[in-house]
């Protein structure tokens, strides 16, 4: 039997000549009452796929489970390789590393974020970023870093080294537009209340806010509002015109704020900006280890199939010192 399906990090399409049940294993046993004690009854815990990942050189494939495991199966014949335990509620966000094939990570609703070493079958580092559920998240094209978001909104850098260049970062960080009322011009465009300009137009030169909508004080918000616009070539002038400040909604007195429309011929012109930005290309590896005991192609399969199979690994071995979770650290 033949199936299709997709290569990872390649947009492929390949061919299997093989087919595997991946079958979950039943869920750790729960502890022993002690003789003589209430007797209690456990429902019977959900064994169903969350999320599912290949590895980045295709020797095993990683699943969410519901009971909140990881498990990691053996691509080439579809055996039992860990069953990885650490997260306490279910997890939907799985990832491997961009160049190093033996590094996962994974996010679950517990708040936490495991990266593991699918290899050995251990955690190499757990952060813990709150108690809401992390609902997505990454790598960074180099691997150098993580990115993840949780229910409500909150975004996390995690990275190596000391995070000096984060150091003077503010916690909350909100555009002074963003919440502000919103209406629509004679075409039915919709634009921003108070500034008559559409919102992302708006926020080129809007400043940084707290959660109140009270701007940041200087140094600290032309500090902010230089390193921000330069990436896209922009010059940062502050605001010639006084903007309403403060939160539009009063919680306590279930009042708006009224915000005035600004005289449009009191704006300095703002800068254009460019359809897109040229970013740096990610970077591809390319592996030719093509006799690794965890390759699970038939020998009929034909030579074009078989490169469509290759992963994107650089065959390059990493030591447990060199993956150290104490070179990670929050940034």
């Amino acid at each position: 039997m033949h199936n299709l399906f997709p290569a990872p990090n390649q947009g492929k399409i390949g061919r299997w000549t093989r087919a595997y049940h991946l079958k979950v294993p039943p869920p750790p046993m729960a502890p022993q009452l002690i003789r003589g004690g209430p007797r209690q009854r456990h429902q019977p815990t959900p064994r169903g796929v969350n999320m599912i990942v290949w590895s980045l050189d295709n020797r095993f494939v990683l699943a969410a489970i519901m009971d909140c495991r990881i498990c990691v199966w053996n691509a080439s014949d579809g055996s039992l390789v860990h069953s990885l335990i650490g997260h306490k509620e279910s997890t939907f966000v799985l990832d491997v590393h961009p160049f190093n094939p033996r590094i996962a990570m994974s996010a679950g609703y517990d708040g936490m974020t495991i990266i593991w070493d699918i290899w050995e079958g251990k955690p190499v580092q757990i952060y813990e970023t709150g108690h809401f559920k992390l609902v997505d998240g990454k790598f960074s094209p180099d691997g150098t870093s993580l990115i993840l978001t949780d229910e409500i909104g909150q975004i996390f850098f995690i990275g190596t080294g000391q995070g000096e260049s984060q150091k003077d970062a503010k916690y909350d960080q909100f555009f002074l537009g963003d919440y502000r009322p919103l209406t629509q011009d004679t075409n039915g465009n919709v634009i921003d209340q108070e500034t008559q300009l559409p919102p992302y137009r708006r926020n080129i030169q809007d400043l940084l806010c707290d959660s109140g909508m009270m701007p940041y004080p200087e140094p600290f918000q032309s500090m902010y509002q230089k390193r921000r616009l330069g990436t896209m070539g922009i010059e940062w002038r502050p605001p010639s015109v006084d903007f309403a400040v403060g939160p539009t909604y009063n919680a306590t007195t279930g009042e708006y704020q009224i915000i005035p429309v600004i005289d449009p011929d009191r704006w300095e012109p703002l800068p254009e900006i460019p359809d897109f930005f040229e970013l740096e290309p990610e970077i591809e590896v390319i592996s030719d280890d093509t006799d690794s005991e965890y390759n699970g192609m038939d020998d009929k399969s034909s030579e074009g199939e078989q490169e469509n199979l290759s992963g994107d690994s650089s065959g390059a071995s990493y030591s447990s010192a060199e993956i150290d979770g104490n070179n990670l650290s929050d940034s």
